[in-house]
């Protein structure tokens, strides 16, 4: 089956090493016309759809609650009442309790991704989150103490949606040689901003032709079918999959090292380079999550647009970003494979560009409020901010690959901080309060610039490389 894939000859001369600093970038990776009948990008697709799913369910309720809490005229020229009447304060404890599960999965979920299959872990993420969104709108509308009852759905959906960034680490950390590693992973990844790109339109949609729960159902209905494609597709490593090509296995095993069942947590946390990760990751999900949950709220309160037009609007940031993702993660392996710029230069460069852009246009979004020119900065932030996925949020490979799963779950962790913003960008999500959140989000984001530049590396770190000793401590579960 699949006979006509074939090894270059020029792979050959990559060294498969665990412990060399900077791989042979020299020779052209593995590539054919065909690439869609490989496994590991069949995966990617896959996982990018998986993501898509998970992040449309974190953006239904940022969606629903326009409808939920103002006088709404729907489609039909209905005018509906509201329906709850929560606080700032609650609105805000809701929003940000998903966070609490999120971050508390993060690093359990790296270990268990690196001790255990890591596609099944993905796959239980999404469906339990997928299963959880259809009873949240149930919750609701049929719970006496809905925000209460809310609050503990949204932490349990953090808990499984947590997983997913770990678990997909864990997934590539066997499946992605490493002249493919930024564009398999920036594939996959990029789903989370196809998602939010179709789920605020849709979700509009939805909220305007039908009810505020019927992105809940449609969203929950989606991933646990997703999970049934994914569960057929996916395996743990190559080794396991019943239909991979031999050609396709040889190459991937000769590629990757061999995981390891200890993790050196004490080297993990004084790590500058590991920090220098964590750090970006919570400096890029402060103005990620602050979208995510108040973009449409900014364009009717500030921007004094439809929400039927505004969701349409709020999905071309995501657009471009998503384009902008998929071209840096390319850009950066070519970058990498010519041997011009090390492996470390290509990762501060694209995190410069990506955290800088993002800045320079939230800034002037907090002195706009022209629709036009407001939007138009939303657009160019999101744009440009996409060049930091081939920037930091791919580091984890370069500096620990046999800890990527690990990496990413603790700096995952420490981003999803973040997302606790929320309780208190949430009294600032006024009119006049916007001009402070975007200030805020554009120090976040200066911080960052500067942290990553100072301690980023792109190499192999010799503690994360060298051959097992004392100081390693067991995985225990």
């Amino acid at each position: 089956m699949l006979s006509w894939i074939s090894k270059p000859s020029c792979c050959s001369s990559i060294v498969s090493s665990a412990y060399i600093s900077e791989p042979d970038l020299s020779c052209c990776s593995f590539q054919d016309r065909f690439f869609l009948r490989k496994i590991r990008w069949q995966i990617s697709i896959l996982a990018h759809i998986g993501f898509a799913i998970a992040f449309g369910i974190r953006a239904n309720f940022g969606v629903a609650k326009n409808r939920m809490m103002n006088n709404f005229t729907d489609a039909w020229g209905d005018t509906h009442e509201p329906e709850f009447t929560w606080t700032a304060t609650e609105l805000g404890m809701m929003e940000s309790s998903f966070f609490y599960g999120y971050a508390a999965s993060q690093i359990p979920a790296g270990i268990l991704a690196a001790k255990f299959a890591p596609n099944k872990l993905f796959c239980f993420g999404v469906t339990v989150a997928s299963i959880l969104n259809i009873i949240v709108a149930f919750a609701f509308q049929y719970h006496p103490f809905t925000d209460v009852m809310v609050m503990v759905m949204q932490v349990v959906q953090g808990l499984a949606l947590g997983v997913t960034y770990p678990a997909m680490h864990g997934v590539w950390r066997h499946w992605a040689p490493p002249l493919e590693r930024s564009k398999l992973a920036t594939t996959t990844f990029t789903g989370s901003y196809v998602g939010v790109m179709i789920a605020l339109p849709l979700s509009a949609a939805l909220v305007s032709y039908f009810s505020w729960s019927a992105p809940f159902y449609v969203y929950g209905c989606s991933g646990i079918l997703w999970a049934m494609c994914w569960w057929y597709v996916s395996s743990g490593t190559p080794n396991d999959h019943p239909y991979i090509t031999d050609e396709e296995r040889t190459f991937i095993t000769e590629k990757v090292g061999k995981v390891l069942t200890t993790v050196p947590w004490k080297t993990i946390l004084l790590s500058p380079p590991v920090w220098a990760i964590a750090i970006c990751n919570f400096c890029r999900s402060w103005t990620f999550f602050l979208l995510l949950g108040n973009q449409l709220t900014y364009m009717r309160d500030v921007l004094h647009l439809d929400i039927r037009h505004s969701g349409l609007i709020s999905a071309l940031p995501q657009l471009m970003m998503a384009i902008v993702v998929l071209i840096s993660g390319q850009l950066a392996d070519w970058l990498r494979s010519t041997g011009k710029m090390s492996t470390g230069a290509v990762r501060k460069m694209f995190n410069t560009l990506g955290f800088t852009g993002e800045a320079l246009f939230l800034a002037m979004l907090a002195f706009i409020h022209d629709p036009t020119l407001a939007v138009t900065c939303l657009v160019s932030a999101a744009t440009l901010s996409g060049m930091n996925v081939a920037g930091f949020n791919v580091n984890h490979f370069d500096i620990a690959p046999r800890y990527a799963s690990i990496l990413m779950g603790f700096s995952n962790g420490f981003g999803a901080l973040a997302g606790l913003g929320g309780f208190i960008t949430q009294h600032l999500t006024n009119p006049a309060g916007w001009k402070y959140c975007f200030l805020l989000a554009m120090s976040v984001d200066v911080f960052g610039i500067i942290f990553f530049l100072l301690f980023g590396k792109g190499e192999v770190q010799v503690k994360f490389s060298a051959p097992l000793h004392e100081n390693l401590i067991s995985i225990i579960l």
